[in-house]
């Protein structure tokens, strides 16, 4: 039985397949076996799969149809072996010491998750690095904070999770699917183990990434962010706020989305937004967790929607980051 299982999504990836595949296979830890799971991919990357399957005994290949990243993670874990389980995306990379860095520290700490951090690359600029050799351990609650605040980073690629809570938790959905799953993971962890080294490599492809526009996606994130709240409603009294607040600032950044589109094309959306908001406007009273700017924005916002989209248009103009990206 093999210490760590790997669990790898496919889709139409094969300009970048292979480099990614082998960035797991020269990993210094090598008492792993290798899901690949083909995902109704069309461009050859299937092929790909089948021939790094006949090559290396630690890889088995499944093939189905279209379902969505969820559903070929969820077929991973179906199958998995391992004391542990980690995921990669397909189209990024792994510093040949990352498993290696993360199994130690599991190990040591005897951690229920053990995380890494990541390195984001985009057009060869490097968007965070962060090196440190040591590492802090966390206990549940405290665990649990740092992935919901985002200090573990939203995605499930730089961790590894015992078996018994990784199996017993399904990634849902085709939007946030990796923080749902984070923190329904890190809500049932006794133990973590977090090392602030940049071991995933989370490469930004030109085609992988679009200027920020609404769609129906930002509305799937609330949900989301709410059914957050509902998992960690019987935690502490800050983790319950943090999990608030973090809905409440998703609101307010689509909402941001929405004006700089087009309200009245997205009006039903904009009106539940503005309810959204409003029931969670207490935390722009009362919480000394929440930032001044996003109490500013929302009270700006309650005073006159139209003079808060012309801030909005001004501040985007000034600070164009803050539009940013969409990620992959």
């Amino acid at each position: 039985m093999p210490f760590l299982t790997i669990i790898v999504p496919v889709y139409n990836k094969v300009k970048y397949l292979d480099e990614s595949i082998e960035s797991i296979l020269n990993q210094s830890f090598t008492d792993f076996e290798l899901f690949l799971v083909d995902d109704g991919s069309t461009d050859g990357s299937g092929e790909r799969c089948d021939y790094f399957g006949s090559s290396d005994s630690r890889i088995t290949v499944i093939h189905q149809k279209n379902k969505g990243v969820s559903s070929a993670r969820n077929e991973g874990l179906k199958i998995s072996n391992g004391k542990y389980i980690g995921f990669v995306d397909s189209d990024d990379i792994l510093e040949k010491d990352m498993y290696e860095i993360l199994v130690r520290n599991a190990i040591n700490t005897d951690s229920d998750i053990s995380v890494c951090s990541i390195k984001k690359i985009y057009r060869n600029k490097v968007k965070k690095a962060l090196y440190e050799n040591n590492y802090k351990v966390y206990d549940g609650d405290d665990g649990l904070s740092a992935a919901l605040t985002g200090w573990f980073d939203m995605s499930v690629n730089n961790k590894i999770f015992k078996s018994e809570i990784a199996k017993n938790i399904k990634f849902e959905g085709r939007f946030k699917e990796d923080f749902l799953y984070n923190i329904a993971a890190f809500s049932v962890a006794g133990r973590s183990v977090f090392q602030n080294t940049a071991k995933y490599i989370y490469v930004l492809r030109d085609n992988s990434v679009s200027i920020k526009k609404f769609s129906e996606r930002d509305m799937e994130g609330i949900s989301v962010d709410k059914k957050i709240i509902t998992i960690v409603a019987d935690r502490n009294e800050i983790i319950l706020e943090e999990a608030q607040i973090n809905y409440f600032v998703q609101n307010l950044a689509t909402m941001n989305l929405i004006l700089l589109s087009s309200r009245k094309k997205n009006l039903a959306d904009f009106e539940t937004i503005s309810e959204n908001l409003k029931k969670y406007s207490f935390l722009a009273k009362k919480s000394r967790l929440l930032r001044i700017k996003h109490k500013l924005a929302y009270f700006v916002f309650r005073l006159s929607p139209g003079l808060y989209k012309v801030m909005l248009q001004l501040y985007v103009l000034v600070i164009p980051s803050e539009v940013g990206i969409r990620d992959k």
